[in-house]
Order: structure tokens, then sequence, then C-alpha cells
């Protein structure tokens, strides 16, 4: 049952309604896509979008909480560009897509270093830049030549996603990433098609001493477990 006029404008003007509603929504009066932004306080804006700074970032991040004091000063939101994993968007900057800031996981830092796609970062201007904790401040590959080119914005655990009704012995202490590689789960199981994340996986599961940075012997006993893997992917997912 589609919601009349009334019911949302309410809603949209409210922020209290999904993506899904709005499409239903606009598919019922022939109309198969919109660009709505919001301004402060939920409103909706067409004009306060800032066209001078460009956010290249991840799905999810495109939201106004994330950047609640630029809002309140300047009363428009960032233009944000999507990307689906970090190959899409180094290469897409490499052709030329112009961004202000950007956001490359600390593992592709210096591959996107040595592509020249990263500039210097004036730390002495950030308001809570002593409040960070000194492990975030001086990540692997955000300096370089003593030059800070990085900032945190945030960081957590990688882990799997299973149904433990259907996979009980992986529970509690025995979660491991040797799911991914069970030939019992074959043609049920999915993965990241992404090189960088794909092999940080797998050499944590061989106990490779750095997953990030492995000995020749170690990437060939890698490899070799993903040519295995292959097997059993029901399919490799490419959007995060």
């Amino acid at each position: 049952m589609i919601m009349d006029i009334q019911e949302f404008r309410s809603r949209l003007a409210n922020r209290d309604i999904t993506r899904r509603d709005i499409t239903k929504v606009l598919a019922s009066v022939g109309v198969g896509s919109v660009a709505i932004h919001y301004g402060p306080n939920g409103a909706m804006a067409e004009e306060a979008v800032d066209p001078d700074l460009t956010v290249f970032t991840w799905s999810g991040y495109d939201i106004a909480e994330l950047c609640p004091d630029y809002i309140e000063k300047y009363q428009m939101i960032p233009a944000y560009a999507l990307f689906g994993e970090e190959e899409e968007a180094f290469q897409k900057m490499r052709q030329g897509f112009p961004v202000d800031i950007a956001a490359p996981c600390t593992y592709s830092l210096g591959r996107w270093f040595d592509g020249g796609l990263l500039s210097p970062i004036d730390t002495t201007r950030l308001e809570h830049w002593d409040n960070i904790f000194d492990s975030l401040k001086n990540l692997e590959g955000s300096h370089q030549d003593g030059v800070n080119y990085f900032l945190p914005l945030d960081w957590g655990n990688s882990s799997v996603l299973f149904r433990t009704d259907l996979a009980p012995e992986y529970m509690g202490e025995n979660n491991s990433w040797g799911i991914l590689f069970d030939e019992k789960y074959a043609n049920r199981l999915g993965i990241f098609d992404s090189v960088d994340g794909v092999f940080g996986v797998v050499g944590a599961y061989i106990n490779a001493e750095n997953p990030f940075d492995m000995t020749d012997a170690e990437l060939e006993k890698a490899t070799e477990l993903l040519r295995q893997q292959r097997e059993v992917m029901r399919f490799y997912w490419t959007d995060q």
C-alpha cells in the first residue's frame, strides 16, 4: 500500500523515511530516480550542498550526522561522491576525478601516495587533533618524510557474518576465518572481491607474521589457499 502525499511529505521533512520507501512512492507516479539533499535540522534544501567541497567516501558515510560542526558553520553539507571499494576510487582519481577529501583504508595509503593522489594535511588547523590517540595519529603509512597525509576517521575489526543456527561449530571461541574455506559450506559462501582485503584475511588465517606484508613463501601459500577457496565460493561481492 502506497502512503498518501501528506504522509510522504511529513516523513520526508522529518527524515523518517527510507530510500526504498521514497523509491516506491516515486515509482508509483512514474518517477524513476531523484536526488534529494537535506539541510540542517532535516529540512529539504536542494541548494544546501557545498559545491566547493567534494568528499569521496564509502556509502553510508554520506550523512549529515558525521559533520554537524561543518553544517552549523556553513549551513550546507559537502557534496558526496561514493565508491564501492578502494580500487574503484583509486582508478577514478588517477583518471582525474577531482575530490577534496577521500577515505582510503590505511593498508592502501602507500599505493595512494605513490600514485600522487594525496596532499599534505596541516594538523595545526584541526581543533580536535590533540584528542586523537597517538597510536591513531601515527598509523603506518600516514606520514611521508615527516609530513602527515592521513587522518583517522574510524577504525574497527573485520569479522565473518554467518547464521549460527546453520554453522554452530563456528560459534564462540571457535569463531574463525576458516568458515570461508570450509568445503562443508561450498556454494554458500561469499567474500569481498578485493586483493587488499582478501589477502589480509588469508594472511591472518595462515598465521603470517604480518598479514599485510607477507614473505614470498607466505604469499605463495596464501595464493594457493585462495585458488582452493574459489571452488567453494558462491560469489565475490564488490560493493561495501
